[in-house]
C-alpha cells in the first residue's frame, strides 16, 4: 500500500505539472517562470527601471525592445518658447556622455536640449515638477543638473546649462527659502515659461551675450 501511494504520487506529480504549465501558457504565451526570467533581464537594460516584482508577458513575434527616454509635456513648449525668443534648436535630445556612459539612456535625458542666439549656446534640462513631493522633485532636478553640468563643462565649456520650469512652479517652489537659497548659491539656472502662452518669463540669471 504505501509503494502503491508513493507511484500514485510519482505518477499524479507529472500530471500537475502538466496542468500548471498548460494555465501558464494559456495565460501569458510562456511558463511563468520563463515569463519572469524575460522580465528580469528587461529590467537590466538601459531605460528599464528595475521593479521589486517582474512578470511580464511575452508574445511570439514581439521582440524584446528597451523603451527609449518619455518626454516630458512641456517639451514642446519650452521648445516653442525658444523659438519665440530668437533661439534657434540644434539638438533636442541634447546626446550626453562620459566615458561608457550615456546620460540620455541611463538617465531619461530626452528632456535635455541644446539652442543657439547668435554666439551664444545653451542647453535647457526641462522639469515638469509634478511628483507627489515637490522637494523630492527639487532634489531629483538639482542632481541632474549638478551632473549635466559637470559633464556640459568637460564637453562643451563654453554651453550654458538652464533648468526650464513653468511659472506657477517658480512662484510656489523658487520663491520659498529653500529654492531662494538655491539661487542665492547659484546652484541652478532658471528659465521660466508661460505654458499657456508658450513664452519665457524670465531667466535667473540672464543668458550670457555674444563678445
Amino acid at each position: 500500500m504505501p509503494s502503491g501511494a508513493g507511484r500514485g504520487q510519482r505518477a499524479g506529480r507529472p500530471r500537475r505539472e502538466a496542468g500548471s504549465l498548460a494555465s501558464a501558457r494559456a495565460a501569458g504565451g510562456r511558463p511563468v517562470a520563463a515569463r519572469r526570467l524575460i522580465g528580469a533581464y528587461i529590467a537590466t537594460l538601459p531605460g528599464e527601471r528595475p521593479a521589486a516584482k517582474v512578470d511580464r508577458p511575452w508574445k511570439p513575434g514581439v521582440e524584446l525592445v528597451p523603451p527609449m527616454p518619455a518626454r516630458d509635456r512641456h517639451h514642446a513648449r519650452v521648445r516653442c518658447a525658444l523659438e519665440k525668443d530668437g533661439w534657434t534648436v540644434t539638438h533636442d535630445p541634447l546626446h550626453l556622455r562620459w566615458g561608457k556612459r550615456d546620460l540620455y539612456v541611463d538617465l531619461g535625458a530626452e528632456q535635455l536640449l541644446a539652442a543657439e542666439r547668435g554666439a551664444v549656446r545653451i542647453a535647457v534640462e526641462i522639469k515638469m515638477f509634478s511628483g507627489a513631493s515637490a522637494v523630492e522633485d527639487l532634489q531629483q532636478a538639482l542632481g541632474q543638473f549638478v551632473m549635466y553640468q559637470d559633464v556640459l563643462a568637460r564637453r562643451e565649456p563654453g554651453r550654458v546649462l538652464y533648468l526650464a520650469i513653468a511659472l506657477d512652479v517658480r512662484e510656489e517652489l523658487f520663491e520659498e527659502p529653500l529654492g531662494t537659497l538655491l539661487l542665492e548659491n547659484s546652484r541652478l539656472r532658471l528659465l521660466v515659461f508661460d505654458p499657456t502662452t508658450e513664452v519665457i518669463t524670465s531667466w535667473t540669471p540672464a543668458p550670457p551675450t555674444a563678445t
